[in-house]
């Protein structure tokens, strides 16, 4: 199986050892060791008999399930987030995703159709990062999806969404042109809080506490529509049935659209 890498990979070289991405030609090892103390880099195509590489990262099985994960022979965390950088399309056949958590200097992720959920954190502090394209298999975002974005301005959600975790969209440094699309048959899920040992259910807080100035895009008559100031529900103010009596402040501005393209 191959796949050609997005992104460019910054091979660091001590004097007698050089670490290089899997995969690579001769030729491309000498050209990218002679560059190195340069910053250069080189694109690589990779394969293996275990898996699909993808410079800091690869395919793995996990209990049957193909699962895009970091790939620790390559080098450290810490260097895998310095290296990594430009686009990175994760190969068709993948049902589940580790978190990009730290990887700053992703511009762009591409998520096949399979994978169902992501990971707390997934995208939290790419900060270079300026387009997600999620799958239409996407069922849950996991809390802090894409916390820390702030050149992630157009996230478009896909109709299959039924779970949000709290403050998926939010962070200090939040664009303030922000735009977020619902298609109309998103339907989420409700969640129930406990608060002084009362139970009540409300909706998931999208962004907290920063939603000033980002705009929800949603069509008109849809869940999302009917439904949507109880997505940002001040979870910290409860009555004595444990019913919430306070919106956030933080109410991030309601748009409408045709459920087409953003």
């Amino acid at each position: 199986m191959k796949a050609m890498c997005k992104f460019c990979s910054v091979v660091l070289c001590a004097s007698l050892m050089c670490t290089v991405v899997a995969g690579c030609s001769s030729d491309e090892a000498a050209e990218t060791n002679a560059n190195a103390g340069e910053g250069a880099a080189v694109e690589a195509e990779a394969e293996s008999e275990d898996g699909l590489y993808y410079g800091y990262f690869r395919v793995v099985d996990r209990n049957g399930v193909q699962t895009f994960a970091f790939d620790y022979t390559q080098g450290t965390l810490q260097e895998g987030q310095e290296n990594v950088s430009g686009a990175i399309v994760i190969p068709d056949g993948v049902e589940a995703i580790c978190s990009f958590d730290g990887f700053s200097n992703i511009t762009s992720i591409t998520i096949p159709d399979g994978v169902t959920e992501l990971p707390s954190h997934a995208f939290a502090n790419c900060t270079n990062l300026t387009e997600v394209n999620l799958p239409n298999t996407l069922v849950s975002l996991n809390d802090y999806a894409f916390y820390e974005c702030p050149n992630l301005v157009t996230i478009v959600l896909p109709a299959s969404l039924k779970n949000l975790g709290k403050a998926d969209f939010s962070g200090t440094t939040a664009p303030e042109n922000r735009a977020i699309y619902f298609p109309a048959d998103v339907q989420l899920e409700t969640y129930n809080y406990e608060r002084s040992g009362l139970v009540y259910t409300a909706m998931p807080n999208l962004m907290l506490p920063h939603g000033d100035g980002i705009t929800v895009y949603v069509v008109a008559g849809s869940w999302m529509d009917v439904n949507y100031e109880s997505l940002f529900i001040d979870n910290t103010c409860v009555d004595a049935d444990g019913n919430p009596t306070e919106v956030s402040e933080h109410m991030a501005a309601r748009a409408y659209w045709d459920g087409v393209n953003p």
